[in-house]
């Protein structure tokens, strides 16, 4: 096929909001949305290059395949064999244990699926995710694989009906994404059946110039793409819902530049300027390079890093990837250089090592046994302390039920912790420092009372529950993470990703999350004692980091108080002033109780009291439950 300098300025314009918007750069909000124009680019050039060979009968699978290895994994493989040691170096168990999955999960392409399963709780925060963004290599390789077989069924049916077949699936791709944009948009984002539309969008582009030839350029509709892409970049942000409809001006941008922005208009001369078609011939090893290096740094600060360096990270990862591409990519598409068997026999051999890396690291637990470097136990996801009539659930199963009762005619009544994520905290917490006979937990990652999309959680349940059981029921405790009770000044949610910024904010709190906490507990305290033990301050510091401190027995100095420990304090006053307390309903402070201090309870020389930015570790919930003692005998 003809080269087209300008669809090598237009992956630049994909590349670099998608490096700015992971460095955190404003302005870029929306620079995610450079995926979605590759992905228009990939189907763009793949289905010119196989219709283009099968007209000329030249196209077969090997070929093809051959051409997407040689372009595909020596760049990424070389990436993965980098990060490896850095990696062992740098991360602990649990890190490392996930890192070690998605190394993997790329050799076979199902990185995409294997992020997809672990959103939520136990997730690690994405910014410590050095392979991450090879989801999206994910969709292409398996659109890679479909695609092909999809054309040479319906190539033979004549043009109107190729172009009819791929427009039809292009259709329930977008109606698929758009409902699951509602519905589960975790997987409307990582799924291929919800992005293969984009691509489909790009392959509609490749027929209709095929089919008619070059289009004649037109200023108005590619200055139209342009600015079409730059709106999405500035006006959408993470809270977007995304893809679906909002996908769409990206992906019709890009549709009007590949159409529209040749060489003979102003927007494709823009984009064919060396300095632009350049970023975009090193665009693919930009895109691997950037977010490792962005990652580890992230994993090696204590604090979040500042938007100077990673201005500085951004051009040493165009500057790696200019190496990248001059003497990884070049060379091995060179077919006089290295044979198909060659490249076939490499990549398969690669795809065994990594996988297999992947499978020792899941199964060792993340390399526990060979890695020096690695910290105790506690700094992973504790385990629910399960003993006698202290226990914990998620739901109010009938087995759950019966033992309740079991332990109500063995010790009277129970002490309730309900919550969210830092509820199972909690209720650790007190199960291993009070004597009190009876605690039962009843709290599940991502569930709280404002929270009321999410229709399995169990507080409807509770409210049922305890009017049943009031009676044998002493006192119920409830928590929850604080940053999810906070807005910003824009009136934005708060969510855990906000305090891994070098420019946090002011953050409010959250009235309108406050008051629904407030009506359903209300509602309890009706039947019962209800206490909301408000949240305490969460550090929101990188633990990888603190974790070497500890090692090391390594005293820090930390700015306390910062912004971060402000917004808490003040979280905390507004709920104790505006909760209409009763004599059933009372509001205590965790943070008065537990007196934390920045300076001292981060960390000592035994261990990291923080599992993450905001959940104890078992070391910590052994030291905060202790200081939570006075509170349980005061019941």
């Amino acid at each position: 096929m003809k080269y087209r300098a300008e669809i090598d300025g237009l992956r630049a314009l994909a590349v670099m909001p998608v490096i700015l918007f992971h460095a955190g750069i404003l302005g870029f909000g929306g620079g995610f949305v450079g995926v979605d124009i590759f992905f228009v680019i990939s189907g763009y050039l793949i289905t010119t290059i196989i219709i283009d060979e099968k007209i000329k009968n030249e196209f077969s699978l090997a070929g093809f395949y051959e051409r997407r290895f040689r372009r595909i994994f020596p760049a990424l493989f070389l990436m993965m064999a980098i990060c490896i040691p850095i990696a062992w170096a740098m991360m602990q168990p649990r890190q490392l244990q996930d890192f070690a999955e998605s190394v993997g999960t790329v050799a076979v392409f199902l990185s995409n699926q294997l992020f997809l399963s672990e959103r939520g709780y136990f997730d690690t925060a994405s910014e410590f995710k050095p392979l991450l963004h090879t989801w999206s290599l994910a969709i292409e390789e398996q659109y890679y694989i479909l695609f092909p077989i999809f054309v040479g069924l319906v190539i033979n049916k004549g043009k109107k009906l190729t172009t009819i077949a791929i427009a039809v699936t292009c259709i329930l791709s977008f109606v698929l994404s758009h409902w699951l944009v509602i519905t589960k948009p975790d997987a409307a984002f990582f799924i291929l059946p919800s992005r293969w539309w984009e691509l489909a969008v790009g392959s509609l582009c490749a027929l209709h110039i095929l089919w008619k030839g070059n289009p004649k350029g037109n200023d108005y509709l590619g200055a139209l793409g342009t600015l079409l892409i730059i709106l999405s970049v500035t006006l959408l942000d993470k809270n977007s819902l995304f893809p679906g409809i909002n996908a769409l001006p990206p992906t019709i941008g890009a549709a009007l530049i590949i159409l529209f922005g040749t060489k003979e208009t102003v927007i494709g001369r823009t984009l064919a300027h060396r300095a632009l078609s350049g970023i975009g011939l090193v665009s693919y090893s930009a895109y691997l390079i950037h977010y490792p290096i962005f990652s580890f740094w992230r994993i090696g600060s204590l604090n979040a890093p500042s938007q100077a360096s990673f201005l500085a990270l951004t051009a040493l990862s165009l500057t790696l990837a200019w190496f990248s591409w001059r003497f990884v990519e070049k060379p091995f598409r060179e077919k006089n250089l290295i044979s198909r068997k060659t490249i076939f026999l490499a990549a398969g051999f690669c795809s065994a090592i990594f996988f297999t890396f992947g499978l020792i690291g899941h199964y060792s637990g993340g390399f526990r046994s060979n890695n020096g470097n690695i910290l105790p136990v506690q700094n992973d996801v504790p385990r629910m302390v399960d003993s006698n009539c202290h226990f914990h659930s998620s739901h109010l199963s009938p087995k759950t039920t019966d033992r309740f009762e079991l332990c109500a005619k063995k010790y009277g009544k129970a002490i309730v912790i309900l919550g969210d994520s830092h509820a199972m905290d909690l209720y650790n917490a007190i199960a291993y420092n009070s004597n009190y006979p009876f605690v039962f937990g009843l709290s599940q990652a991502g569930c709280r009372p404002h929270n009321t999309e999410n229709k399995e959680c169990h507080y409807g349940d509770f409210k049922n529950f305890l009017s049943e059981k009031h009676g044998k029921i002493h006192a119920v405790i409830y928590n929850q993470a604080g940053f999810y009770l906070v807005k910003d000044t824009t009136g934005a949610d708060g969510s855990r990703d906000i305090f891994g910024q070098s420019n946090l904010a002011t953050y409010l709190p959250n009235e309108i999350f406050i008051q629904k906490v407030s009506d359903y507990l209300t509602e309890l305290s009706q039947h019962s004692k209800v206490i909301w033990l408000g949240p305490w301050i969460e550090p929101h510091l990188n633990v990888s980091a603190l974790n070497k401190y500890s090692t090391n027995c390594q005293h820090i100095e930390i700015d306390s108080p910062g912004k971060t420990e402000k917004t808490f304090r003040h979280l905390d006053n507004f709920i104790n002033d505006n909760l209409h307390q009763k004599n059933n309903l009372k509001y205590i402070s965790i943070i008065e109780i537990i007196n934390f201090d920045i300076k001292t309870d981060l960390f000592n020389c035994s261990g990291v009291f923080w599992r993450d930015g905001d959940h104890w570790s078992e070391l910590g919930m052994q030291r905060f439950g202790q200081r939570l003692l006075g509170l349980i005998d005061s019941l």
